[in-house]
């Protein structure tokens, strides 16, 4: 078997740039906490006005920071031919003498693809056109890479069309084959955080060939292992450093553990790893104890709609409250604030929901907790942004201890999945005029990974 020649790599630890449409600020918060590791040199931010509400987060808890504000009468206008142009851009860059950078780090909305979304989405979601604009600036401004993180749904069935369009925009831009698209999909557990929740990213980057991401080992604490290494307080005082219960310690279900003192019967649900709403528990005390609910009249509509299903062998919608051990499901607005902590008989505060999206310990939610701390739900952990960023620089510089040549990939996209850790040999790609990732032949997957080894 011939043996695949290795690219020379040459290392510098250097690394300009640009975020562009940041919301809450996941990437910057990941570059400046790998200050130290690489040289950075943050240039700009760049984003519009629609995007301010989550923006205040970046200006309130980081002042030193300017956000440049884009002018919008430099979008296109999806309803004519052209929008693929980039002229205004490019006019804009070269008005106001902004440089090209190494790395362009962007956030832009996901809910086009996104499950969470039961209303418009998809490939033709408007919300996509973000993805689109994101492109299409760094083109113009000229960066050797650009990094942006969506949903899961960005290697699916309908984030394929997206790609694909990707690929449309650069060829109608003239560029298509100066550049790489290049994807990973993760789980924030890969990253050190006990937190099981997906995400996509995507690399536009200028190269000959495509590199292959070599896996980062991170020490995955148990959820009590998280919690006491972070040690919040037990009892909490409103006010202090977000050490506050979220908006649903008041629900009934919850009222109801604490009046008969059930917390560690809830606990029990779970044995070792996992999670586990209380339904069942909460289920089998209505029909034993009918009498303890008569004071909870929103809990007692709930079970009796939840036996009406069952009666019928249907399913229910379930948003009781939560037990989780060794790990949570992903942070997100529907089951945030109905998390019972592992150990202590309340549920998460807001500050260790925060915790577990990798925030800063002196992080600040601006604004109405209940009302904003979606900007959080739908935010980036901040440890997977990391990871990613090494990645990039790895690509930029040639550092062959985040990268590997893979020359041997002929894919119009390719895939690295790290849902499972494995990032380095399950390989996926598009090619010609298919539409979905299909996993990289087993004979070449032999051949990447005896070069790997």
């Amino acid at each position: 078997m011939q043996r695949l020649k290795e690219t020379k790599m040459t290392t510098s630890n250097k690394l300009s740039i640009t975020h562009f449409i940041p919301l809450v600020g996941p990437f910057v918060m990941g570059a400046d906490q790998l200050q130290g590791e690489f040289k950075i040199d943050e240039k700009y931010i760049f984003s519009f006005e629609p995007f301010t509400n989550n923006q205040q987060h970046i200006t309130a808890n980081f002042p030193s920071k300017t956000i440049t504000y884009l002018p919008e009468d430099i979008l296109p206008d999806y309803a004519y031919p052209g929008w693929e142009d980039n002229s205004s851009y490019v006019n804009y860059i070269k008005d106001n003498s902004i440089e090209k950078t190494d790395l362009m780090l962007a956030v832009p909305p996901c809910a086009g693809l996104s499950m969470l979304n039961t209303g418009n989405r998809g490939a033709g979601c408007a919300a996509n056109r973000w993805m689109y604009e994101t492109v299409k600036w760094n083109v113009a401004q000229g960066n050797k890479c650009l990094l942006l993180e969506n949903a899961p749904g960005l290697v699916g069935a309908e984030g394929v069309k997206v790609l694909r369009e990707i690929e449309r925009i650069l060829t109608h831009l003239g560029v298509r084959d100066e550049y790489k698209l290049h994807c990973t999909k993760t789980n924030t557990m890969q990253h050190g955080l006990p937190q099981n929740r997906q995400r996509t990213f995507l690399f536009v980057y200028k190269a000959e060939e495509f590199k292959i991401f070599k896996n980062i080992t991170n020490d995955l604490p148990t959820l009590e292992e998280f919690f006491d290494k972070n040690a919040r307080p037990e009892e909490v005082e409103p006010g202090t450093n977000h050490d506050v219960l979220t908006p649903g310690h008041a629900s009934e279900p919850l009222q109801y553990l604490n009046k008969f003192e059930l917390w560690d019967e809830a606990r029990s649900q779970v044995d070792t790893f996992g999670t586990k709403t209380v339904s069942k528990m909460l289920l089998r005390h209505y029909e034993e104890f009918p009498e303890r609910f008569t004071e909870f009249p929103k809990l007692t509509r709930v079970l009796e709609h939840f036996n009406e299903k069952l009666s019928r062998d249907l399913g229910y919608w379930d948003s009781n409250p939560m037990v989780a051990k060794g790990k949570v499901n992903a942070v997100i607005a529907k089951n945030a604030f109905n998390i019972i902590h592992p150990k202590y008989n309340r549920v998460l505060t807001v500050r260790e929901l925060m915790d577990l999206m990798g925030l800063p310990n002196d992080f600040v939610l601006q604004g109405d907790i209940k009302k904003n701390f979606n900007h959080i739900c739908q935010s980036l952990p901040v440890n997977t942004g990391k990871d990613h960023i090494r990645w990039a620089h790895g690509i930029i510089n040639n550092d062959s201890k985040y990268v590997s040549s893979g020359s041997s990939i002929s894919s119009d996209i390719f895939l690295q999945n790290n849902t499972k850790g494995d990032l380095e040999n399950d390989l996926l790609e598009v090619k010609g005029s298919s539409v979905e990732f299909k996993k990289i032949s087993r004979n070449k997957k032999t051949i990447l990974k005896s070069f790997l080894n």
